[in-house]
């Protein structure tokens, strides 16, 4: 049980939050807080690969820098990839090598970042 406790302590130092986090009910969270909780429960089972599917949307701008950094230092620490699916062409320049643009359920072409 102590190893539990302490892969969760871990896990939840390393998305930015704190014990007390743990207590709170879904509606006591902000978006970013959420996401982070996300995030820790997604790495908990050691993944290669993570399908994110609009991480950062609903959140304001300065909460989604901070969630795609933890994202980008996450993925430095355990070597995990990111498919990331968004509308936002802006923030995907910012963070991808490589963007698929969808039309009509295909991928119509593939631009180098």
């Amino acid at each position: 049980m102590d190893m539990i406790i302490e892969n969760v302590d871990d896990l939840i130092e390393l998305v930015g939050l704190r014990r007390e986090h743990l207590t709170r009910y879904p509606g006591q969270l902000s978006g970013g807080e959420i996401q982070r909780i996300v995030l820790a429960r997604i790495i908990s089972i050691d993944p290669s690969f993570i399908v994110a599917d609009e991480v950062t949307s609903m959140l304001d701008v300065s909460v989604q820098a901070q969630i795609l950094r933890l994202m980008e230092r996450i993925q430095e620490e355990t070597n995990v990839s990111y498919l990331l699916i968004s509308h936002d062409i802006d923030l995907l320049k910012n963070v991808c090598d490589r963007i698929a643009y969808l039309e009509n359920g295909s991928i119509a072409r593939i631009e180098e970042i």
